[in-house]
């Protein structure tokens, strides 16, 4: 008997059906695992980011991750730190979130630059605080993301449209600190007692801290100071304070700026030692910017608010306001709001019972949109 011939074609039909049948199984293993998960990726509400004032001007909700990232209040330890940036310095270096300021150089006059007046004495002032036996950071136009320092100086020189503006001038952020308040009445309680040297006394109003003139919207609202907005600026809990030390179109601050830059790095030095000494401390409460609410004009005032020039009740009047404006507060005092009115770009002050609350109306913020003269507001 001779044996029956193997059916090597029926062997290779089992073979690949018994392949296909493993390959099938897996696939359905792997669905039954991924699916569920790509499901619930896509129907799980994500974190919102809120984008920056940029050229197309998208936004998204009022959370962005620039302050997400930030928020976390982390006490630093050790010598006090203290960042100095001297205004526009290697501003082409600006990352893209900010790359509309790349071309903002600073001001010019006579062929003295702003940036240089900047850093030579933000470069004096650094070796006098390392003296000090602090730690001192020169800090460029890009802040470093989250930057935590006991004080952060931003130091600049002012342009003005003839040579009659004179003198200095400066700012805490919009909805400060108490850390950086009392950082910026240090530094002008310093400024003041400086024989030779007064502030710059434009319009003479009175605004915080003592200065005749009101710092502008671009100064309280600077980009490195934003960090509703911006990745790249300080945290929210490091004091700052902008500063404009004088005019480069003054001829007596022009002179005293470019022959006695030794002279403003000591002003600001003594600024900081009397803060280190009489205020400064790393506690969350003393560092924790204030925090208003969005409000809007209240409906039954048929004839509007009024917004006045200072937190008291006979003031100067501003403007009037129709019902329903919204309004961003960025300071208080007592039963008053000190508002930024996105119509005029300027601030002034209402009467909290003026006001009724309001959701975020996903307009530009003040710092968002610098004015185009501004020698500050890179």
């Amino acid at each position: 008997m001779h044996p029956k011939p193997v059916n090597k074609m029926s062997n290779s039909k089992h073979a690949v059906l018994i392949i296909r049948i493993v390959f099938l199984g897996a696939l359905i293993l792997v669905a039954r695992i991924l699916v569920p998960r790509l499901i619930a990726n896509f129907s799980t509400p994500r974190p919102a980011t809120q984008n920056i004032f940029s050229l197309n001007r998208e936004r998204n909700d009022t959370n962005s991750t620039a302050i997400s990232s930030k928020a976390r209040f982390e006490p630093l330890v050790g010598p006090w730190i203290v960042a100095i940036q001297p205004g526009h310095w290697k501003v082409e270096e600006l990352p893209d979130e900010l790359r509309r300021l790349r071309n903002s150089t600073g001001a010019e006059y006579g062929g003295l630059r702003e940036v240089e007046v900047n850093l030579r004495i933000a470069s004096i002032l650094a070796e006098r605080v390392k003296a000090e036996g602090w730690t001192s950071l020169l800090v460029p136009a890009t802040v470093p993301p989250g930057l935590q320092a006991d004080a952060f100086l931003s130091i600049h020189a002012d342009y003005g449209n003839g040579e009659e503006r004179e003198g200095y001038k400066l700012s805490p952020p919009f909805r400060a600190s108490p850390a950086s308040r009392r950082l910026a009445e240090s530094l002008e309680d310093s400024f003041l007692i400086e024989k030779g040297l007064s502030p710059d006394p434009w319009h003479g109003l009175g605004s915080p801290p003592k200065s005749p003139t009101p710092p502008t919207v671009n100064m309280r609202g600077y980009f490195g100071f934003n960090y509703r907005r911006f990745e790249h600026t300080m945290s929210p809990y490091t004091p700052a304070v902008l500063l404009e030390l004088g005019y480069l179109t003054n001829p007596t601050d022009r002179a005293r700026l470019t022959r006695s830059p030794e002279g403003y790095a000591d002003i600001l030095l003594r600024g900081l030692r009397q803060y280190f000494k009489d205020h400064h401390r790393r506690t969350e409460e003393f560092l924790t910017p204030l925090s208003l609410p969005w409000v809007s004009v209240a409906p039954n005032l048929i004839e509007g608010a009024l917004i006045r020039i200072s937190p008291e009740p006979n003031s100067s009047i501003l403007w009037s306001l129709e019902p329903g404006t919204i309004l961003l507060p960025v300071d208080e005092k007592g039963e008053w709001y000190e508002v930024f009115v996105r119509a005029r770009f300027a601030t002034g002050w209402i009467r909290k019972s003026d006001t009724r609350l309001a959701s975020d109306p996903r307009w530009p913020m003040p710092g968002e949109a610098p004015n185009n003269g501004s020698a500050t507001a890179q």
